[in-house]
Parts: structure tokens; sequence; C-alpha cells
């Protein structure tokens, strides 16, 4: 998809906003910002499909992170505010997170004041899960970083590349 076809493709609701044909911001430097771009069209997980772009998660003292969503819900479902990034409340869904503020609640002990990366699933009421092949990434630093989120059907596995990182999970839907 070219840049061009961002906005024609894409959605902003919550807070976030388009910058540019090839730019968005899910929330500013705020408290309590939500924001979220959704597909406007459902995936079709008989099919592979790769999503490749940049993430700018801003600063360590920021929001929590980012996250990429799948589930078979209507389109218009939002999840819940707050800790697990988009995915709480969502039925039987699969995520992924760039988590940057640990949530003592939810967040795995070992990534306490650090940066990390994790599978997430929910259940069929939205209850999520912890997180699932979790790894530490680099505090962010107030750049823009490659993000890869490719899906192979045949194997339904999915995997995420960011920052020399590899995380990979059989997800089914």
């Amino acid at each position: 998809m070219s840049s061009d076809e961002f906005e024609n493709n894409f959605t902003a609701k919550g807070n976030a906003t388009f910058q540019s044909s090839n730019e968005a911001i899910l929330t500013n430097d705020i408290a309590s910002q939500v924001g979220y771009i959704v597909f406007n069209d459902k995936i079709n997980m008989n099919y592979d499909f790769k999503f490749a772009g940049q993430i700018y998660l801003g600063k360590r003292d920021g929001a929590d992170g980012v996250s990429f969503i799948l589930h078979p819900n209507d389109q218009n479902i939002i999840s819940k505010d707050g800790d697990q990034i988009g995915i709480s409340g969502i039925p039987n869904a699969v995520g992924f997170k760039l988590d940057i503020y640990f949530n003592g609640d939810v967040d795995p002990v070992i990534f306490k004041n650090k940066s990390f990366g994790a599978f997430l699933t929910t259940d069929a009421t939205g209850e999520t899960s912890s997180s699932i092949n979790a790894q530490q990434i680099d505090d962010p630093d107030e750049t823009f970083k490659e993000i890869t989120i490719k899906y192979n059907a045949q194997s339904q596995q999915l995997t995420i590349n960011y920052e020399n990182k590899t995380f990979i999970e059989k997800i089914s839907m």
C-alpha cells in the first residue's frame, strides 16, 4: 500500500489524527488519551498479509505504548482504556504490544522499569491473557523505528520484526 492510500484504507478514531498521507498520531502527550487506527476492511486470515512501517513511541515517561490487534468482531468495537494497550475488552482477540510503561498488575515483573514487546490474547469475554513470548526492547529514544508485521496463513504464524528482534506466535481465528 502506498502512502497515498493510507487514509483511504484506515480510519482514525478516539484521539488519533492523520498528520499526512502516511503518518498518524494515536495520542498527544496528554494524560488519559486513547487513539487507534482501524483498517477499513476485514482481513481474511486464509491469506498471507504484511504491514510495514515505522513507529514512534515517544519518550519513556510518556504513554503506555502501541499495539496491533486482530479480532473477528465488528470493526467498530473498541477496548477498555488502560494498561492492556487496546486489547482488553475485545472478545477473542490476538494482539502484539510494544509496552513502555510497567503496569504491576498485568505486566511480567521482569520488565519493571523496562520496555518490552509481547503477544496478548483475550478470551470470549474480552479478558486479557498475560504477556506471551515477551522480550525486552530498547527504551524509546524519540526516533521512528521500523516494524514489520507478517502473517503466514498456512502455518498460522504471526511474525513481528522490531529493533532487530523477532516475535513469533501461532494464532488461530
